[in-house]
């Protein structure tokens, strides 16, 4: 294609289209068959005009924090604990599911005192409970 930018730092980025932009230091980035895209998150694939995010898989135990795109899977099994939200920033995904049977709780909040859905944490207290997450870079919502 013609006049793509692909910032600096940037690697494994592949450019099928025109006018489009990739932000530094991403990583993954595709773009087949469109133009006058803007990337701003490693992993991401967009294909005629159509963003796919890629989301990433993570088994949490104890204290975590969670990033944009991940599936959290949480076992209590050992103990309670806490999985914070990220930062607020517009278009953010979390899921997060509890999978064990105990009666230690998982709760979600946030690392600013930010509501969800008009509440300051999210309490996980049953097997296979979970809630999708989205945030709109002003408020976390339960999806």
């Amino acid at each position: 294609g013609n006049r793509n930018f692909i910032g600096e730092g940037s690697k494994n980025v592949t450019i099928l289209g025109s006018d489009n932009y990739v932000g530094a230091r991403l990583e993954n980035v595709v773009i087949i068959n469109s133009n006058n895209q803007s990337v701003y998150n490693s992993n991401t694939t967009i294909i005629d005009g159509k963003v796919y995010y890629n989301w990433t898989h993570v088994d949490a135990t104890a204290n975590y924090t969670t990033s944009d795109r991940e599936v959290v899977s949480c076992d209590a099994s050992t103990g309670a604990f806490t999985v914070t939200l990220p930062t607020k920033s517009a278009d953010t995904w979390v899921s997060i599911k509890k999978t064990d049977s105990s009666a230690n709780a998982i709760t979600i909040t946030t690392p600013d005192a930010t509501n969800i859905d008009g509440a300051i944490s999210i309490t996980l207290t049953t097997r296979y409970e979970a809630v999708d997450l989205y945030c709109s870079n002003k408020v976390w919502l339960i999806r």
